[in-house]
């Protein structure tokens, strides 16, 4: 997958996305293990727990019609047109959506708003078997 920009950012920066949350990394945990149970169950049994030691967090740039193949249930109603960075998960050679997916909704009903490229925190773990 193209990306444009490779700047390492803190694993706090990252979380500052889910600030409106009262945890904000329990919030995406519980969004990675809900995608795993949902999307990815060959992958999905005793997940790791998110959190600074064990991944490293970048920004990349990536075309807006990539994060869109990642995102799931584009018919939902509840859409956004934020230009905070969505956030994906690499884990076992599979790349996960945690959020982001209302913003993929507004780019999947307003085609030429899908155009482009949009900011991503991709996190990675580190020593993923």
């Amino acid at each position: 997958m193209p990306e444009r920009t490779n700047d390492i950012v803190d694993f706090n920066e990252l979380l500052t996305g889910l600030r409106n949350h009262t945890r904000p990394d329990e919030t995406l945990n519980r969004l990675f293990r809900k995608h795993l149970d949902g999307r990815k169950p060959k992958i999905a049994c005793f997940p790791p727990y998110l959190k600074k030691s064990n991944t490293i967090v970048t920004k990349v740039s990536r075309p807006k019609q990539e994060i869109l193949k990642l995102a799931s249930n584009l018919t939902d109603l509840r859409e956004s047109d934020s230009k905070k960075p969505v956030t994906i998960v690499r884990y076992r050679g599979e790349e996960c959506l945690l959020d982001g997916n209302s913003r993929c909704r507004y780019w999947h009903r307003n085609p030429n708003l899908a155009l482009g490229e949009h900011d991503v925190y991709l996190i990675e773990l580190i020593d993923d078997a």
